[in-house]
């Protein structure tokens, strides 16, 4: 079922001693958020030419901050390699990371 929490059921025992609680990301997933982070870094927005954020909020989950540091932490202050910025040497900040506990799966038996 797509928004259920269903499969962290496991008796009386609390959904926070299931292994998939805070799960890490997969190998799929690692994969996932670089291909993003490429089409991101090459995909022109406003006057540059790749899509930059100043702040990106993100649930405390570790596959979430796992996601979030792997398409938007890059070199601080550097643009996406093979970009115009970077070749010119132009000063680009990384986004400001916000974690937000509001932003957490709101939804289901536990959470």
């Amino acid at each position: 079922n797509s928004g259920c929490n269903g499969c962290l059921l496991r008796g009386n025992a609390p959904a926070i001693d299931h292994p998939l609680y805070d799960a890490s990301l997969t190998s799929t997933g690692v994969k996932q958020a670089e291909i993003l982070r490429n089409v991101l870094a090459t995909r022109p927005s406003g006057s540059r030419s790749f899509t930059a954020f100043d702040l990106v909020v993100v649930s405390p989950l570790t596959r979430a901050l796992e996601t979030a540091q792997l398409i938007f932490g890059r070199d601080p202050g550097l643009a996406p390699i093979g970009s115009p910025e970077r070749a010119a040497g132009l000063p680009i900040r990384a986004p400001q990371l916000l974690v937000r506990e509001e932003c957490r799966e709101r939804y289901g038996h536990f959470v």
